[in-house]
């Protein structure tokens, strides 16, 4: 809870001018509205996911629809230095919250399973939140 806190207080009180961009936001945006996703919740990923590949720290998306989570997959999978998995409340919880990350230099080297290294990565996140008190 206190991470994502943070990153919502960083992503009000910072300029958005003062964050270089460096993911392509014109493309992601086109994608994301043409999967249906409006301009505002399009900016508002992009902005979560360019939060995490310049503080190299993971970020939460809001709660997803399927029809969200599919357009993210499809507008976020060529951007190399990320790396993003859904996860939700349960198991079968048809809306999930997207997790931003920062792919390492040491990751695209190695061969790793995505979705295990995916699941591991939410497990640690989610643990570090209980623990910190969220």
């Amino acid at each position: 809870m206190l991470l994502a806190t943070f990153v919502v207080l960083f992503l009000l009180c910072v300029p958005r001018h003062a964050l270089k961009a460096t993911l392509p936001q014109d493309k992601i945006l086109k994608s994301l509205s043409f999967f249906g996703v409006d301009k505002d919740l399009g900016q508002t990923l992009i902005d979560t996911a360019e939060v995490s590949v310049q503080t190299f720290t993971p970020s939460t998306s809001c709660f997803l629809s399927p029809a969200q989570q599919k357009a993210v997959t499809e507008a976020f999978k060529d951007v190399v230095d990320l790396k993003f998995h859904f996860y939700g409340g349960y198991p079968q919880a048809e809306r999930r919250r997207a997790l931003f990350r920062r792919r390492s230099a040491v990751e695209v080297d190695a061969v790793v399973d995505g979705e295990a290294g995916g699941d591991q990565v939410v497990a640690k996140f989610l643990e570090a939140e209980r623990r910190e008190g969220g």
